[in-house]
């Protein structure tokens, strides 16, 4: 049985797993991009800190950064992506309610 993804609240720690991910989905360097977000995303002062990531074996495999604007969750689990973003996604839905 494969292992279930442990979700948690994302940190600044993770910026270079955010942005090697997210270069594996979009094909293009980000680092840039996400390093000012996730600038924005983790202040305290600004934003209740909503935005999560997968883990698995203490790896990181996905994220999922969540705005009142926009939501954006590419993963790179060698297991199904999809059940890496569904368990992304409910995890963010019961934290909401």
């Amino acid at each position: 049985m494969a292992q279930e993804p442990t979700i948690r609240v994302m940190r600044k720690a993770d910026l270079d797993a955010i942005a090697a991910i997210d270069q594996t989905a979009a094909g293009s360097n980000r680092r840039d991009y996400f390093e000012r977000k996730l600038a924005v995303l983790l202040d305290p002062e600004h934003t209740i800190n909503s935005s999560l990531v997968a883990e698995l074996d203490g790896k990181v495999v996905g994220f999922m950064t969540c705005t009142s604007a926009s939501s954006v969750f590419p993963t790179r689990a060698r297991r199904s992506r999809r059940s890496v973003s569904t368990e992304l996604c409910s995890t963010a839905e019961s934290r909401a309610t």
